[in-house]
């Protein structure tokens, strides 16, 4: 077996596995407004992807980081979609900052979830196009 056949097994049987479904968006250009106090979005916010995705946990314990003068708690998750994923009719590749809203999963828990890219794993015989994601509240 060529490793071209054994990646093209690799991504039939990866994509059996996302069961659950998500939409991809480029980060939200935000400009703050002096009148409300608030940020309008005035670009970016695009749909580059939707359709089905694979969630899983990166670790199975949450890490810290220093946020000014307090740890926070983060979880990374890694986000799964097809390797043949398209936009516009060309190959779809994720990007650092994109968000993925999931859509359906099994656990209801992340149904609403949002998460924001934060690495994009690339590699020849990979068998689906993935994202180490965090929990997004932006």
């Amino acid at each position: 077996m060529s490793a071209a056949s054994a990646a093209a097994r690799g991504r039939a049987a990866a994509e059996r596995l996302m069961t659950d479904a998500c939409q991809i968006r480029t980060p939200p250009i935000l400009r703050f407004n002096p009148t409300t106090k608030a940020n309008d979005i005035i670009g970016g916010d695009e749909l580059v992807y939707a359709g089905v995705c694979r969630i899983r946990p990166r670790d199975v314990q949450e890490s810290e980081r220093e946020a000014g003068d307090s740890p926070v708690s983060t979880w990374a998750y890694v986000v799964s979609i097809p390797f043949g994923a398209q936009h516009n009719g060309t190959p779809y590749l994720p990007a650092v900052d994109q968000v993925v809203t999931v859509t359906a999963s099994a656990d209801p828990t992340l149904v609403g979830q949002r998460l924001r890219a934060r690495q994009v794993i690339q590699g020849t015989h990979i068998t689906a196009r993935r994202m180490v994601c965090e929990v997004y509240g932006g």
